[in-house]
């Protein structure tokens, strides 16, 4: 049975402010409690602009790395100028992967791959955090400009695959069909 879960990045709390937050909307549940989650999903608090998206990716594959180079409780946000937090808080920011499982990661987003935390996530970090999972595949959808794809791409890894993030909801749709193909219906 395919778990779903999500994570949200960044949000601002309220839709007003420069506060930006992390946010462990579901973790892994069936397909219905999952889109119940996603749907009730207010569109007005994700207009956020300190993209944190490689601490998400981090916090994502923390349980599934054999040895994480920093433990969740040495991580700390940074704050710009303004706050950054997480929901949860990160040592309590964890995924309940199952053990026996295929494990995949779906990211989307429109920027440039950027951390938030210290110390600071970067391409190398996550690189070996996912290249040592148990059974992962990571896939990005990014614009495809260079400056995003060239921060995105490289963390498509294990069999995963960089594409682009289109406007035409049917591509987007087929792509993550061709995902689901390769991953769970193995």
């Amino acid at each position: 049975v395919i778990q779903w879960g999500l994570i949200v990045g960044p949000r601002v709390p309220g839709n007003y402010g420069s506060n930006n937050y992390l946010e462990l909307v579901s973790d892994l549940a069936p397909f219905e409690d999952f889109m119940s989650k996603f749907a009730s999903l207010d569109k007005n608090t994700m207009n956020g602009q300190h993209e944190m998206l490689y601490d998400a990716l981090y916090l994502a594959t923390y349980n599934l790395a054999p040895s994480p180079p920093y433990d969740l409780f040495s991580l700390k946000w940074t704050n710009v100028w303004d706050s950054i937090f997480s929901i949860p808080e990160i040592p309590e920011f964890i995924i309940d992967w199952r053990p026996n499982a295929h494990h995949v990661i779906i990211v989307f987003t429109d920027e440039p791959g950027d951390s938030y935390m210290s110390p600071k996530i970067d391409i190398p970090v996550l690189t070996k955090m996912i290249t040592t999972s148990n059974d992962l595949k990571t896939y990005m959808f990014t614009a495809p400009n260079f400056m995003i794809k060239s921060s995105w791409e490289p963390l498509a890894l294990n069999g995963g695959k960089w594409f682009p993030l289109a406007v035409d909801p049917s591509v987007l749709y087929n792509s993550l069909m061709d995902i689901l193909d390769e991953t769970a219906c193995q």
